[in-house]
Parts: C-alpha cells; structure tokens; sequence
C-alpha cells in the first residue's frame, strides 16, 4: 500500500468523523464549547490550505492510479475484457479518490462552521473555504507537475 493510499484512508475517516460531528453539532448536541467568531481568521487560512493538501493529493493518487492502470494494459497476455476491466477499475478508484480527498476538507469546514458562536456568513462560508483550496491544490499540483518529453 503506497502513502497516497493511506492517505485516501485517512481522508475518508476524517470525512466520516467529520461529517458525523457536524451533524450532532448542527443539531444541537455541542462536542466542544462554541469557538469564538475571532477564530475565523484563522480557520479560513488553515481550512484553504488543508484543502489544498488534499486536493494535491487527489491529483498525485490520481496519477499514480493511472500510472498502476497502464502497467496493468499493456500486458500483451490480457484478454480486452480484461483490458476494459482495467480501466473500468481504474476509473472507479480514481472517483473514489477524488471524493475522499474533496469530502475530507468540506466535512472539516461544515464541522467547524457549527462550531463557531452566533455563527454567520463568514463561518458559514468555512466549507466553501475548503473546497476552494482543494481546488486550488488540484491546480497547483496539475501546473507543478513535470512534463514528459513526448507530451
């Protein structure tokens, strides 16, 4: 199991955690005592670049998924049912992925949003932070990423 893997492990416990705990917060049942509205001028730097982290690392798992898929392909033994199972798999791993990796940082920022007294628009605005800098990540890691000669 590679790092990317574990990773992807963890960002869909973090997103299960974080999810949960946002709902009980949403309803009522505080897990921790109310932050106050001046910690928003942290957690909105903190949750962008936490976003942006897994949204790097969504690209990153994601090339290596496409990379484990061509390894795979071209074996000239492989029958094309098993070819196109390849690729069928690849595709189901690389959503997975991407999901883990976007959902962690949205339930992270949902979670938190709750968590912040007398709430508003700027605390509301937590998870949006957070998908944005995963968005951000995506692209980062995409512009950063070493082109190959033939391409």
């Amino acid at each position: 199991m590679t790092r990317l893997e574990r990773f992807q492990k963890v960002a869909f416990w973090v997103t299960v955690v974080c999810a949960t705990l946002g709902f009980l917060t949403s309803t009522g049942c505080q897990m921790l005592p109310d932050a106050p509205r001046q910690s928003l001028f942290v957690l909105h730097p903190l949750l962008f670049a936490l976003g942006a982290v897994f949204g790097v690392a969504a690209q990153w798992r994601g090339e290596e998924i496409d990379r484990e898929r061509w390894q795979i392909v071209e074996d000239p033994l492989l029958t094309s049912g098993e070819r196109d199972w390849a690729h069928k798999n690849a595709e189901r791993k690389r959503r997975g992925a991407g999901t883990a990796f976007l959902a962690a940082p949205l339930a992270l920022g949902y979670w938190l949003a709750h968590q912040i007294e007398g709430r508003g628009v700027a605390a509301d605005l937590l998870a949006a932070t957070a998908v944005l800098g995963a968005v951000a990540g995506l692209l980062l890691a995409r512009f950063l990423r070493p082109r190959s000669r033939s391409g």
